[in-house]
């Protein structure tokens, strides 16, 4: 029963948490309160497009991590050995073994148990956990461990699910920068960090002048081949500090964190003509394009994302009847 109780209470908490850090925290909590284990180390695999990249999080060593950073696992050949092994693996004296004796300089300790971590057939993840004293790994945990890791192999599966699913939501599907629903999200969060350090950002929305006409010509596959190019040939102009985001169609929309306007408009002219230079060669087909930019600034058009929207819309709105091919900035007269 005390079993049965102490995995039920585990899974009442996991119940409230997706993301994978949070179920690391929880999971880190209960088997620091259950069992007196302080020490593991998590290791992610995920694969991206054809880019495969391993993730650390890891509680109680000196390389401890209250984050998931990256990790190259070809320079610790033991630990891409245990990580591709579909076994659990137990070693009772750590610092003496001869398998598995170079991780010791890592994670200092006398004993470890892994568990791999296997989905659809494939090695997704790796869980290790660490006693300090040979044989020390309680009796309850022992008891525990069969229904443990299957459980806590369940709860992670979820919540790669849930972040794969996340991460979708948060890219373009054609353009592969952020989407609108992660643009909703990052201004309010860019207008708390603004209003809390009293500083200002920019933003720029801005479109492809006569974009409807290429699509008629040409098709709207052409139309959004050309859409990725841009979005590439932009995208090379930014530093990462910017947020470049697809807002809608042809138009898409960058937010300049702690930057003034004097300093986005210089930012946004460069990007206007490398536009309006460029020959966007297609299947053999090539066109010109020109945007047209609408800016506004914080707090100068107001303490939200609903007013610093509105006033780059309407300096857009703006670029467009004067001529397009612009940069305005947003002014009261455009009220």
């Amino acid at each position: 029963m005390e079993e049965i109780w102490g995995i039920y209470d585990l899974n009442k908490e996991f119940k409230n948490v997706n993301r994978i850090e949070d179920v690391l925290l929880v999971f880190k909590r209960f088997i620091s309160e259950r069992y007196g284990i302080e020490k593991y180390f998590f290791l992610l695999k995920k694969v991206v497009g054809e880019e495969i990249n391993f993730e650390k999080y890891s509680s109680g060593f000196n390389l401890e991590h209250s984050y998931i950073s990256s990790i190259n696992l070809k320079n610790l050949d033991e630990l891409e050995e245990l990580f591709y092994l579909r076994k659990r693996i137990y070693i009772k004296n750590f610092k003496n073994a001869k398998r598995f004796h170079k991780l010791y300089a890592y994670f200092p300790s006398e004993e470890f148990i892994s568990l791999p971590i296997i989905s659809e057939e494939q090695n997704i993840g790796l869980l290790i956990l660490f006693s300090d004293t040979s044989q020390n790994f309680p009796n309850l945990f022992k008891k525990d461990l069969n229904i443990l890791s299957q459980f806590i192999d369940g709860v992670l599966k979820k919540s790669l699910l849930y972040e794969q699913k996340d991460s979708l939501s948060k890219t373009d599907s054609l353009t592969k920068i952020s989407s609108r629903r992660f643009f909703n999200k990052e201004i309010e969060r860019i207008i708390e960090h603004s209003s809390r350090n009293r500083s200002v950002f920019s933003l720029a929305l801005f479109d492809i002048d006569h974009f409807k006409d290429i699509n008629d010509r040409y098709g709207h596959q052409f139309g959004d081949s050309v859409l990725i190019e841009m979005v590439n040939l932009v995208s090379s102009h930014l530093t990462r500090r910017e947020i470049f985001c697809r807002f809608g169609g042809e138009e898409f929309v960058i937010i300049f964190p702690d930057i003034p306007s004097d300093y986005a408009l210089k930012v946004l002219k460069t990007l206007k003509s490398e536009i309006e230079l460029h020959e966007f060669l297609i299947n053999g087909i090539s066109v010109k394009l020109t945007v047209s930019f609408g800016v506004s600034s914080y707090p100068i058009s107001g303490p939200t994302s609903k007013e610093i929207i509105r006033d780059s819309d309407s300096a857009l709105y703006f670029a467009k009847l004067s001529g397009r091919n612009k940069i305005v900035l947003y002014s009261e007269k455009m009220s």
